[in-house]
């Protein structure tokens, strides 16, 4: 029983020192690892397996090609010319690295795959939130600038509560029709709270803009939860619904890309979320602005 235990201990290790150099090229792998570490990689993934097959009742000796199917690392040897890798000089750093990557019981610990996949997951959702985050402020920033110095520009802005309405049909379409690809540039969530805030949401939205658009300039829309006016309110509403959903589709995103590459298609959607924050951000800045005034002063009369 002892003896199979250090077998499989002295698998693991050598397990590990051939993951490590199959990183880099097959012929720095082969420089890298020296002769004896080679034959012992070979002896003891033979030996470790005919105990385990001793284990099971099997007597039948387990040569090194049958261990190929079992093991496909083993390959990194096959047809290597032993001798010569024998004969390189190996200098005095090499080999002392080497060592302590062979010493088992100086094998540092390797975080498991788990760990590192949230850790990944959780620093690349919030990158990507991060660069909307400052995008959108820098956007919002920029129209807002282009309206005070464009007076022919604030004609568009009877046009942008019209956004409402996407948000207020795209739940019902996808309820009724799962297969048809949403309207805004993200996937709103499936959470069904979420689901309700947008319809409400782009419900008030229109409302308010209707307002702006119909009515006189006197009158303004009826006040829901700031003395902004519905529509203020419903951009609001809005862009939690936006800034929730976009999370949740980026944390989605990066459980199965965490390790590729960012496309075109996903930059170009990315410059659409911006754009969409930014305008939601400019239709309820005024509700924004008195929710700010408000928690503040809640929190100097607590302090």
């Amino acid at each position: 029983m002892n003896e199979t235990i250090m077998a499989r201990m002295n698998m693991i290790r050598i397990l590990i020192l051939i993951e490590i150099c199959s990183r880099v090229d097959n012929s720095v792998a082969f420089h890298l690892v020296n002769f004896q570490t080679k034959q012992q990689y070979s002896r003891t993934l033979t030996h470790f397996l005919s105990l385990e097959n001793d284990d099971f009742g099997t007597t039948d000796d387990v040569s090194l090609e049958q261990t190929e199917t079992t093991f496909p690392s083993i390959s990194l040897f096959k047809d290597v010319d032993y001798e010569y890798l024998a004969s390189i000089d190996q200098d005095a750093d090499s080999i002392s690295t080497l060592e302590s990557l062979t010493s088992f019981d100086r094998l540092p610990e390797i975080p498991t795959k788990t760990e590192e996949t949230i850790m990944s997951r959780v620093t690349e959702t919030a990158s990507a939130c991060l660069i909307l985050t400052l995008g959108s402020f820098a956007t919002s920033y920029l129209i807002s600038d282009l309206l005070i110095k464009f007076e022919w520009l604030q004609d568009w802005r009877y046009f942008w509560p019209l956004i409402g309405g996407l948000y207020a049909a795209d739940p019902i379409l996808q309820r009724f029709w799962k297969s048809n690809p949403s309207m805004l540039p993200f996937n709103l969530s499936k959470n069904q709270g979420i689901q309700f805030l947008s319809i409400v949401g782009g419900i008030f939205t229109l409302i308010g803009g209707a307002y702006d658009a119909f009515m006189p300039v006197w009158q303004t829309g009826p006040n829901v939860f700031t003395v902004a006016g519905i529509g203020q309110d419903g951009a609001v509403l809005l862009l939690i619904v936006t800034a929730v959903s976009i999370i949740q589709e980026k944390w989605k995103v990066q459980r199965s890309t965490i390790y590729q590459s960012s496309n075109s298609n996903s930059s170009n959607r990315s410059l659409l979320q911006i754009l969409l924050l930014a305008e939601l951000y400019q239709l309820g800045e005024s509700s924004v602005d008195e929710i700010v005034s408000t928690v503040e002063a809640i929190a100097n009369s607590l302090g």
